[in-house]
């Protein structure tokens, strides 16, 4: 049986890098925050993720009998 992971972090570091180095030769002409958006999706997600655990817990130990 194969084990199969993704690395989401890995891949968006890669193209982040990628992508700034990418704007610094002046290959592509996006704006910064495009540059940066795989980081920023990838953070973001997991501080979503965080933010909704943390409101299930709290929600959880304020109806626990």
């Amino acid at each position: 049986m194969t084990n199969i992971s993704l690395d989401f972090n890995g891949l968006a570091v890669f193209l982040t890098v990628l992508f700034v180095i990418l704007k610094i030769l002046g290959v592509i002409t996006w704006s910064w925050w495009i540059v940066f958006l795989p980081l920023i999706a990838v953070y973001g997600l997991g501080a979503v993720i965080l933010v909704i655990a943390a409101v299930w817990f709290l929600i959880y130990l304020t109806f626990k009998k």
